[in-house]
């Protein structure tokens, strides 16, 4: 070995420190990398699926990631706060504990909550739904809140169960909500508090832009009963017959988002 040059012990003291610079680079990114696997993989865990959703034609949910996945052709699990798009396709979301609600064409809807207790904020086109007795629900809309209260307080275990408590339909068409109870007992309440009303099977209501709401009126038989158009042949396996219909509003809604609201279809592109 030569004798030590001050230029010679210059460069080992800096190749050394550049080492010991690296070692710890590696250390801390892979502390990094650790802690963070463990805080997605406690986030996946605590976001349990509650159901699943499939769609049709160009139905979409939006990721964790803010990009939208087409969930057509298979299901896809569904979990607190699932943001959806029918587009000109349709939803149908089955939830562990048997609640089902399908979601109309040209339609945006937010579920939330948890096993037993669900919220949709409706924020366009329609939705039905069938709730079994355990289970509390409500529909939002920009005019309305809609609720199913669980006809059994105090039940903790809630158990899938095709004894259904409530079967409806919520409409939204940018101006108004219509609500139609086809089974069950449902509370509709406009958003500025003005009241509530008990709206009981058979019975629909509306409720406008400004918050007022229209008297309780019967659902007629409907024309289309005898037709077996697709809309007709929808709702029926949703357990919304054609006797019930009314005019074929229901299957109009659903079909078109709302008709006087417009198209009601969002793009992916919006947020």
């Amino acid at each position: 070995m030569g004798a030590y040059t001050p230029v010679k012990f210059y460069l080992e003291m800096k190749g050394g420190i550049m080492s010991i610079k690296k070692v710890r680079c590696i250390i801390s990114v892979a502390v990094i990398f650790f802690f963070y696997s463990s805080q997605v993989f406690s986030m996946n865990s605590s976001l349990a699926a509650l159901g699943e959703v499939m769609g049709s034609g160009n139905a979409e949910m939006k990721t964790a990631f803010d990009r939208w996945l087409t969930v057509t052709g298979k299901s896809y699990p569904i979990v607190d706060g699932a943001n959806l798009k029918s587009g000109k396709g349709r939803m149908s979301v089955a939830m562990r504990d048997g609640v089902t609600v399908e979601i109309g064409a040209n339609s945006h809807a937010i579920i939330n909550g948890s096993t037993g207790n669900y919220t949709i904020n409706l924020l366009s086109g329609g939705v039905a739904f069938n709730i079994p007795k355990s289970i509390s629900f409500s529909v939002t809309t920009p005019t309305s809140i809609v609720r199913v209260q669980s006809a059994d307080k105090g039940f903790q275990k809630v158990n899938k169960s095709t004894d259904y408590h409530a079967r409806g339909a919520v409409i939204y068409d940018g101006k108004g909500t219509k609500v139609i109870s086809v089974g069950g007992t449902l509370m509709v309440e406009d958003t500025n508090g003005k009241g509530m009303q008990i709206l009981t099977s058979g019975n629909s209501v509306h409720i406008d832009e400004t918050g007022s709401t229209s008297r309780v009126t019967p659902v007629e038989p409907a024309e289309t009963e005898k037709s077996g158009s697709a809309e007709t042949s929808w709702l029926k396996i949703i357990g919304i017959t054609g006797a019930i219909l009314g005019v074929g509003i229901i299957a109009a809604a659903l079909s078109g988002g709302g008709g006087d609201g417009g198209d009601g279809s969002a793009s992916p592109s919006e947020p």
